[in-house]
């Protein structure tokens, strides 16, 4: 893509007033979603001693949790944006005031030879700190950025705070010599401290166009020739871009249109040369797969060093509530299951919590899905979970004892029937855990063992009941990569 170096284009610029007595913008799931990947930055870059991270990150998540299971959206976010602060422990004031802001930008597609003026609406989630609000205004500056995230125009916007809180609309005219493709914006303050806060895509036909075109050609396409979730997937791509559609809302958030619409080229490309388009691929997709209670959206991740000689384990990692199947590979340590695949050598899939708790079926859909695209071993699929999927997949181990090796449960485990077979089961909890105490899965887990059941537990007693993910999920993939179904293993 063409880099262009320009501090400050021409631009057309409208200011509107700001009245006294303005209101608060709420929070939505993509706010919070934000706000939770730029925790797990913040964890990665805190100059903090580890000891001090680990408590300070695992007490005050958990409660900013709390407040999102209570739907207190406003506050969980407030009490983010302060716990990212401290644990990057510079300008801890400045970053809570630019954490409460929240950028809407429309139009979010822009077309060749359309206006390329967007409409910038900045405002406040929840109140700014008050050493903040005293200034008066923020000295601010909004930047689109290319894929590799240098900055190709800029916009001052100096924000007028009243009441605790910012209002601001802008239109921008954005440089007429733009290449096609997703740009990211962010929003700095006092030039020192920066965040995403939305992205604008140009592409060259509209969106409505594309879609009614890719349609068409799919539905007319032979269907004997691919799997048939080869045909599911590209479709759900078709309608993650639909502009008259609002599903798969979540997955908009991490994937732009361009990107999007690229995945589709080349699976036509690839379908006209004669081959699957999703067989054999190495790499990271999104997708949508059907099982008999419904969709189950997905994430699956193999590893361009996989091993094709041989089959590849499969690790299934289910999130836990209030996540979805982006969780584990945008969140949890910055996407270290994807990391741990590489260094281990196994295809890893997260599919939806929501879709696999209480429908063995979806598991087995998944798994076989997976199964057709790539040579996996049969006697080694795995599962992990945290939290709701703790619960999910400790169900899985007895439900399907037959197809799984081995399944760990951090934060979370349901009960264990003591009359069924059951997999071997490692469960993890964390001593300082302020939704799932550590008590009671310890509890639930010596009921198993006395009946006999290969379930055993481990406490951190010092961790909370997210960052137990982070510091844990090496040792549990670890862990799991040992046990192989219809073989006599120890669990130790």
């Amino acid at each position: 893509m063409k880099m262009f170096r320009r501090m400050v284009i021409a631009c057309c610029l409208l200011t509107a007033g700001v009245a006294s007595g303005q209101s608060l913008t709420r929070p939505d799931r993509t706010d919070l979603a934000r706000a939770y990947l730029e925790y797990e930055a913040a964890l990665q870059a805190s100059p903090l001693e580890e000891s001090e991270r680990t408590r300070l990150a695992g007490q005050k998540f958990d409660l900013a949790t709390m407040q999102f299971f209570r739907s207190d959206a406003a506050e969980a976010l407030r009490m983010l944006n302060e716990l990212n602060a401290r644990l990057r422990g510079d300008a801890i004031e400045l970053r809570i005031a630019l954490g409460s802001l929240r950028a809407d930008v429309s139009p979010e597609v822009l077309h060749a030879g359309e206006d390329n003026t967007v409409r910038i609406v900045i405002s406040s989630m929840h109140t700014m700190p008050e050493s903040v609000a005293e200034k008066g205004i923020l000295n601010a500056r909004i930047s689109l950025l290319d894929a590799a995230g240098a900055t190709i125009a800029e916009l001052d916007a100096p924000l007028e705070i009243l009441e605790e809180a910012v209002r601001k609309d802008l239109e921008w005219r954005l440089p007429d010599d733009l290449e096609m493709g997703d740009y990211g914006i962010s929003l700095s303050i006092d030039d020192s401290i920066s965040r995403r806060v939305g992205r604008i895509s140009f592409i060259e036909d509209r969106l409505e166009g594309i879609v009614g075109q890719c349609r068409t050609r799919i539905d007319g396409l032979p269907q004997g020739k691919v799997q048939d979730e080869s045909f599911r997937l590209v479709r759900s791509w078709i309608d993650l871009i639909d502009p008259g559609s609002n599903r798969y809302a979540a997955t908009r958030f991490v994937y732009g249109p361009a990107e999007v619409v690229g995945w589709i080229d080349a699976w036509l490309t690839a379908y006209d040369a004669g081959t699957d388009p999703v067989k054999g691929k190495s790499g990271d997709v999104w997708g949508v797969l059907d099982a008999p209670t419904g969709e189950v959206p997905f994430r699956l991740y193999v590893p361009r060093n996989l091993n094709r000689d041989a089959p590849a384990p499969l690790v299934m990692a289910l999130h836990g509530a209030g996540g979805d199947e982006h969780m584990f590979f945008e969140g949890c340590g910055n996407g270290l299951i994807k990391d741990l695949a590489d260094r281990h050598g196994f295809i890893v899939v997260s599919p939806s919590t929501y879709s696999i708790l209480g429908d063995p079926a979806a598991f087995d859909q998944v798994v076989d899905a997976i199964g057709s695209w790539h040579d996996i071993h049969a006697d080694r699929v795995l599962v992990v979970g945290h939290s709701l999927g703790g619960i999910t997949a400790s169900g899985l181990a007895q439900l399907r004892f037959d197809r799984i090796a081995g399944v760990v449960g951090i934060a979370g485990t349901r009960p264990f029937v003591s009359t069924m077979e059951c997999a071997p089961v490692l469960i993890i909890g964390a001593g300082r855990d302020l939704i799932v105490p550590a008590r009671r899965l310890a509890q639930t887990v010596a009921r198993a063992a006395d009946n006999g059941l290969p379930v055993r537990y481990e406490e951190y007693s010092e961790l909370g009941h997210t960052i137990v993910v982070n510091e844990t999920l090496g040792y549990a993939i670890e862990w799991l990569l040992k046990q192989k179904v219809a073989e006599e293993l120890s669990i130790d």
